[in-house]
């Protein structure tokens, strides 16, 4: 077996998250990883920080400045920023066999090797089903297709390299942007159409897993994304594992950052919600 490739796409934003990814990864998983990084604008300081990181767990640390104008056309989407799209170039970035892709917004609770076993002949990819939404009409796939989530992909980048996979899903994402309600995500999905190796859930245990599987296979899961809009980091989440996700989280240079958004956020919550009864009865809709 080649050495284990792992690959995060990332911004100056999102670094804190994807810290915590790496260090969650590093301890539950020690043994030689090449870790890539595709970004477009890491700060110096950024990528001495996860450098250390790397070094600390006897990673080999690879950044990859892409040119964000390779993707000109694409729609980012709320959350899902320019950044999304670089997954999708992945096969012409890294000389490897396989990798294996991982959003920032994960958390790493067990060894992952075994999935490096994982045979893709045939296959593009792995992937967990994604449970939520299936939008499956929209994006003209087959009916019998299943919609997977893209925060989590084994990649067999000779077959993408093969069927030059990365020009196609690129193009799509560009020619049908009024179609796409995932980003990228949809795209991958449109193009792939259902013909990939379906990964257990516990290798991408998203946040609507939560409502839908027991205890048991809660506490079984090797990696917890926390998907949506709605971050451990925000105080409205209400994840299981978000306290044990914080605990990370506070030792990253982001921390009180975000501390101050969520004192802000209740801040003008309670402001907001005080001044209801008063316009309230401005308006005469409460005595």
């Amino acid at each position: 077996m080649e050495k284990p490739s792992i690959v995060f796409s990332v911004n100056n934003d999102f670094i804190s998250y994807l810290i915590v990814a790496l260090r969650t990864l590093g301890r539950n998983n020690e043994y030689p990883i090449d870790i890539y990084i595709i970004h477009s604008d890491l700060s110096k300081e950024n990528l001495n920080l996860l450098e250390n990181i790397c070094g600390s767990f006897n990673y080999k640390l690879n950044p990859i400045k892409i040119d964000v104008n390779t993707f000109n056309g694409v729609r980012e989407m709320g959350h899902l920023k320019i950044q999304a799209y670089f997954r999708i170039a992945i096969s012409n970035l890294i000389n490897a066999k396989t990798a294996l892709y991982l959003d920032c917004d994960i958390y790493v609770k067990s060894s992952i090797r075994e999935i490096f076993n994982i045979n893709l002949e045939g296959y593009p990819l792995a992937a967990v089903k994604d449970p939520g939404f299936q939008p499956i009409e929209k994006l003209k796939m087959r009916p019998d297709s299943a919609y997977f989530n893209s925060g989590v992909l084994l990649m067999n980048l000779d077959f993408w390299r093969e069927n030059n996979l990365s020009n196609i899903v690129l193009k799509y994402a560009i020619e049908n942007t009024n179609i796409l309600s995932y980003a990228d995500q949809c795209a991958l999905n449109a193009v792939i159409d259902g013909k990939y190796f379906s990964l257990d859930l516990l290798y991408n245990f998203q946040t609507i897993h939560l409502e839908l599987c027991p205890e048991s296979t809660i506490n079984k899961a090797k990696i917890i994304h926390f998907t949506s809009s709605y971050k451990p980091t925000h105080y409205l989440n209400k994840h299981p594992f978000k306290e044990e996700y914080m605990k990370e989280f506070r030792n990253t240079p982001d921390y009180y950052k975000f501390k101050l958004k969520n004192f802000v956020r209740i801040f003008l919550k309670n402001i907001y919600l005080e001044s209801l009864p008063s316009l309230a009865r401005k308006y005469r809709l409460i005595k």
